[in-house]
């Protein structure tokens, strides 16, 4: 039975609009402190290249923020080369927050130096 017209309308839509926002990764934008890497296809259909410009700029203020934009590449790198680019920035960007953590002296378990 639909409850789109029933009774209880207000509050379904209300519960429904308060999970859309707190299942959207923006309402949790706060809470990111880095490092991160935005990869992006400037011809991403999905996420508008704009909106990825606007989020690294956001999250600038409050941490530490590289940024990958793809010309002509579409939503999750189709070329291999780019694939490939991808990939190797993202082992770097991790490489570099763990030598980061290990000179905080943080020592990942089962790490030996």
């Amino acid at each position: 039975e639909s409850t789109l017209a029933g009774p209880d309308w207000l509050a379904t839509t209300q519960a429904q609009q308060k999970l859309a926002r707190d299942s959207s990764p923006a309402s949790h934008l706060h809470n990111i402190t880095g490092p991160l890497l935005l990869i992006q296809g400037d011809l991403d259909q999905e996420v508008p290249f704009q909106e990825s410009l606007s989020l690294a700029r956001f999250l600038r203020t409050r941490a530490k923020v590289e940024t990958l934009f793809f010309p002509d590449e579409c939503h999750g790198e189709c070329a291999y080369e780019n694939q490939m680019v991808a990939a190797g920035a993202t082992v770097a960007g991790r490489a570099r927050a763990r030598q980061s953590e290990i000179s905080k002296g943080f020592m990942p378990a089962g790490v030996q130096c």
